[in-house]
């Protein structure tokens, strides 16, 4: 993969929408007015326990007219719902980020807080600068990962498995009540594709991958080495000490579409 910002890729996804030999890469959204800004709060009083991944799946797909490989203008909500489900999540995000720069502009106010002498301060971000991570024409981007214990899969002894970049419906399903061991576990599951050098007719169930911490680990940390789309972490030097900030870019739908600055994310 290769890295790029906002401003310099446009309307291009990082991966896009394999449509025989090619895929579809280019994306565009309708403008968004007033009666669509009363459409998107009324998709979420309508669904109140919705999680913030699906939610922004409904409001794309209430505004996107293109996407991919895809004309959006002759699919139901429901059928464009599916395509960003089963799409990376690199593409989704990144889909998302350039939503909020089309209706909104490029800066993107956020409260930060160093955390060596506690002092606050707005820092605006360029949502234009931010950096991603792209893929070449034609590139696969699955990679094997070596297993130093391995487990068991129907009587066979799994010593490598092969993992794609994660799906947007992990991101979809992810609630509060799901701590990181299980969606680390979920995460594992849904990216393997391949075990001892052959693909997997059907994914893993979560239920099969009785791992040894380090060989979780091992999984987790490929699935993090070279992610596909958004680098969402923001960096910045505190005014008062000049330590270091470092603060993940608040994406969820009323941090990331206000005219106020964004509270704390995770670090």
């Amino acid at each position: 993969m290769q890295k790029t910002t906002f401003g310099e890729r446009g309307d291009l996804l990082s991966f896009g929408i394999p449509a025989g030999e090619t895929h579809g890469r280019t994306f565009a959204f309708k403008p968004w007015r007033t009666a669509d800004e009363k459409a998107v709060c009324a998709i979420r009083d309508r669904n109140r326990g919705i999680t913030p991944a699906a939610f922004a799946s409904e409001a794309m797909a209430h505004f996107l007219t293109e996407w991919g490989s895809a004309d959006f203008t002759k699919l139901s909500i429901g059928e464009r719902r599916l395509y960003l489900a089963r799409a990376y999540a690199g593409d989704v995000f990144q889909t998302w980020i350039q939503l909020r720069r089309a209706a909104m502009g490029d800066d993107f106010d956020m409260q930060l807080e160093c955390r060596s002498c506690r002092t606050e301060f707005v820092y605006t971000a360029d949502l234009a600068s931010l950096e991603l991570n792209v893929a070449d024409d034609g590139e696969d981007l699955r990679q094997q990962v070596a297993l130093l214990d391995g487990f068991d899969w129907r009587g066979e002894d799994v010593r490598t498995v092969t993992i794609a970049p994660l799906r947007w419906s992990l991101y979809e399903t992810q609630t509060a009540s799901i701590n990181t061991g299980m969606l680390k576990v979920r995460a594992a599951a849904q990216a393997i594709c391949g075990i001892n050098g052959k693909p997997l007719a059907a994914p893993l169930p979560e239920s099969a991958l009785d791992l040894t911490k380090r060989d979780l680990e091992a999984i987790a940390s490929a699935l993090d080495a070279e992610t596909l789309g958004p680098q969402l972490a923001i960096e910045e030097f505190c005014p008062h000490c000049g330590s270091r900030v470092r603060q993940s870019l608040s994406w969820t739908y009323d941090a990331f579409f206000s005219g106020k600055a964004s509270g704390r994310g995770g670090a």
